[in-house]
């Protein structure tokens, strides 16, 4: 269930390039730290020789062994599976897990990846026009017990998806992108949860975006209050100066949209952030566990107590 508006979430995003029981230890980790989700990246590859486990099986796996902590995927490609199927996948996992999926989703992005896979890749009108009909089949195959829908790319045909999720009307959803007018637009529509620019999220498009989105749900009669906002990007928590300065060296072309820090610095950046109408941090500590720890034990305690 989306949180509260006056509370701040936090969540972890998986690392890649890593074997599953890495993965899985990982999830088991933040769950025992007591963070709020879990979300991994639904990739194919990004670079040579990346070795990236296929999103949603991960995720049935990861609800099986998990017992509190919420998940999803950040976000999904829509250009991998039919929405119908997707909707029948998301529900699994739902039930799997009791409750708990989180469904993000995009339009994608990545041309190379469909490509080597053979998934078409057309041109970002058409893109858009199937994620539009996407998140509408999403929501009749969720809401409706017989579901018809007849659009230009995806067509039901009194489709059934039973059992129905366990969370109702259904997953909250996640809607991520770079887009200035269609994804803001899209997320006061359809969305529980908006992420605007996921990686390159500055102070700065932070405000942009979210005056945009505001301006939407006036458009749409949505209450902007309804929606939680997240920030998604590295974050690199640490008391050892030299590591910070590795770490701020590495991610130098990141840093305006990254948190890298000591902890009192990782609190003063997350502030400001709130500031802006932020609620809901994904953070990507990549495979630094021991800064994952030190979040959860010294910045979100600080954050949790002033923001209470």
């Amino acid at each position: 269930m989306v949180m509260g508006m006056n509370s701040i979430s936090f969540g972890v995003h998986l690392p890649g390039n890593v074997c599953y029981d890495e993965v899985k230890g990982f999830a088991l980790e933040a769950e025992e730290l007591g963070y709020d989700s879990l979300w991994y990246a639904d990739h194919l590859y990004v670079r040579d020789r990346d070795r990236i486990l296929e999103c949603w099986t991960t995720l049935a796996s990861l609800a099986a062994v998990t017992k509190r902590i919420r998940l999803g995927p950040l976000v999904t490609c829509n250009l991998f599976r039919y929405p119908s199927l997707l909707a029948k996948m998301a529900t699994t996992v739902d039930l799997i897990s009791k409750g708990r999926l989180e469904v993000g989703i995009g339009m994608g992005w990545h041309k190379g990846e469909c490509e080597a896979y053979g998934v078409p890749f057309p041109e970002p009108k058409i893109r858009q026009a199937q994620f539009m009909e996407a998140l509408e089949v999403l929501r009749k195959m969720w809401t409706e017990e017989h579901a018809s829908y007849e659009g230009k790319y995806y067509t039901l045909r009194e489709a059934e998806c039973w059992p129905k999720p366990v969370q109702k009307l259904h997953p909250p959803i996640t809607i991520g992108g770079t887009g200035e007018i269609l994804t803001p637009k899209l997320a006061a529509k359809y969305a529980n949860r908006y992420n605007p620019h996921p990686w390159t999220c500055t102070l700065e498009r932070a405000r942009q975006h979210l005056a945009i989105l505001k301006g939407k749900c006036l458009e749409t009669g949505r209450k902007y209050e309804d929606i939680e906002k997240a920030w998604f990007g590295w974050v690199i928590v640490s008391k050892d100066e030299k590591e910070l300065e590795k770490y701020r060296e590495m991610k130098r072309k990141l840093l305006d949209s990254s948190i890298i820090g000591t902890p009192s610095e990782c609190v003063e950046k997350i502030q400001e952030y709130v500031e802006t109408g932020m609620n809901y941090f994904i953070a990507y500590f990549g495979q630094n566990i021991s800064s994952m720890k030190l979040f959860a034990q010294e910045v979100r305690p600080e954050i949790n107590q002033a923001y209470i």
